[in-house]
């Protein structure tokens, strides 16, 4: 082939690879391009720790979808850059969930007539706003954030009432942490006598009866009768003994109170008048609840064929080895039963009227309400009651991976080997390089 010839061949080809390279280098940018514009679109993310911490919760899922419309944050702080990227990350997890959940970030010294507003108060300080209403939050957790929401879904218009008639525990006495745990989670309380209570009767949405120190009147009785015949929701802590008058209440839902306290041998450790609640039937008060409670001088609540339309079952039971003398009754026996039934008289939203019975008020007074899951069980027989079935708790994401912990020889092994062996090794290679390099240096 002529010289002339293998040169043009020879640019052409060359001529060829370049126009390659270059188209190469355009779609290769034009793709990086495309990567980084869809990357600013579009996120995707998995949480690979063990516990899932990094991911919403199913609980917190429902709270968002029962807040339709927009919720906004704002974040209260000085130092923007600092607060800004641990905030974002968190909030970004739940504008996933709901894309009209918008997060800003204000300085609180370039906004003070919004800050008298909201009634901001401290550096740092986080205000969640739905439809008119705040919330306030000091620390960011899907714990606190959850009961921000759950108090912002609640329509505020159900009371919870604690009848304080004759000489019932009540918010202001024996009850006061309880109540406080009410109003952390949006429920509105209040103590009332019966007669008072019926002035407000259109937003009662549940009422609270604890063990009497007095008789009930047969004038008072009626009243209460009267108020479940209406489809009221009822919550009653009934103690072992005299009923002072409600025994006519326990024939109505077909239950009977145990005259004496249970026994409990596996509950002696803690006093001699203590029962575990250890066993939980499936019911949505107890669904995925798995911590005992602790009972103070408690009845067994006893379910009788009612021949009423009260349908009955037991919500937490005593051990295997607790009994009761009077009726006498071993193993098994309810601490707390609920009762539904069809009233047509009910909320037209909530067909289904619910008791609730205890045969113990004790658990959730201030003394033991810190003992166990007392306080959880407490809270969920409310939401219940209050027709809030998936409005529970939020159980805090526990970092299995954040420590580490060794026996002791594992100890010392690794300090023989890291402190010791290893450096002597390195000590050891480094003297053998150093006189084989003089040997061969001769």
């Amino acid at each position: 082939m002529p010289n002339g010839t293998t040169e043009g061949y020879e640019r052409k080809t060359l001529a060829h690879v370049w126009l390659h390279n270059a188209i190469f280098l355009v779609l290769l940018l034009a793709l990086v391009g495309l990567l980084g514009t869809l990357s600013n679109r579009y996120t995707f993310s998995m949480d690979w720790t063990a516990t899932g911490r990094h991911t919403l919760q199913s609980v917190s899922m429902q709270l968002l979808g029962r807040l339709p419309g927009e919720v906004r944050v704002t974040v209260f702080t000085k130092d923007l850059d600092a607060v800004r990227r641990p905030t974002t990350a968190f909030l970004k997890r739940y504008h996933r969930a709901k894309s009209d959940l918008t997060v800003e970030f204000v300085n609180p010294e370039t906004a003070p007539n919004r800050v008298r507003t909201l009634g901001v108060r401290v550096e740092g300080e986080i205000v969640i706003a739905y439809q008119g209403r705040t919330e306030h939050l000091t620390v960011l957790t899907e714990q606190t954030m959850a009961n921000a929401l759950e108090r912002l879904a609640r329509t505020g218009d159900r009371l919870v009432v604690f009848l304080q008639d004759h000489g019932e525990p009540t918010p202001e006495g024996t009850l006061g942490l309880f109540a406080q745990a009410l109003h952390s989670k949006g429920v509105q309380t209040a103590s009332m006598d019966l007669e008072a209570m019926y002035t407000h009767e259109d937003s009662v949405g549940l009422l609270i009866v604890g063990g009497a120190q007095g008789d009930w009147s047969a004038g008072d009785i009626a009243i209460l009768q009267a108020y479940l015949r209406l489809g009221g929701n009822l919550l009653w802590l009934a103690e072992p003994g005299s009923l002072h008058g409600l025994d006519v209440l326990a024939q109505t839902l077909g239950l009977e109170i145990s005259s004496v306290v249970l026994e409990d041998t596996d509950a002696q450790r803690f006093g001699p008048s203590f029962v575990l609640g250890a066993h939980y039937e499936p019911h949505p008060v107890t669904q995925a609840f798995d911590k005992p409670t602790l009972f103070h001088a408690a009845g067994a609540v006893l379910m009788h064929a009612p021949g009423t339309d009260w349908r009955a079952v037991p919500l937490v039971e005593s051990g295997e080895e607790s009994r009761v003398s009077t009726p006498p009754k071993v193993g098994f026996l309810p601490l707390g039963v609920a009762l539904t039934r069809t009233s047509a008289t009910a909320t037209p939203l909530h067909r289904e009227q619910r008791v609730v019975v205890f045969g113990g008020g004790d658990f959730l007074s201030d003394a033991f309400l810190g003992n166990g899951g007392n306080l959880d069980l407490g809270l969920s027989v409310v939401n219940w009651l209050l027709y809030d079935d998936d409005l529970i708790a939020i159980p805090v994401h526990v970092a299995l991976d954040a420590s580490l912990s060794f026996s002791r020889p594992l100890l010392w092994l690794m300090n023989a080997v890291f402190l010791i062996a290893l450096p002597l090794t390195c000590f050891g290679v480094g003297a053998l390089v150093w006189l084989r390099r003089r040997r061969l240096s001769r």
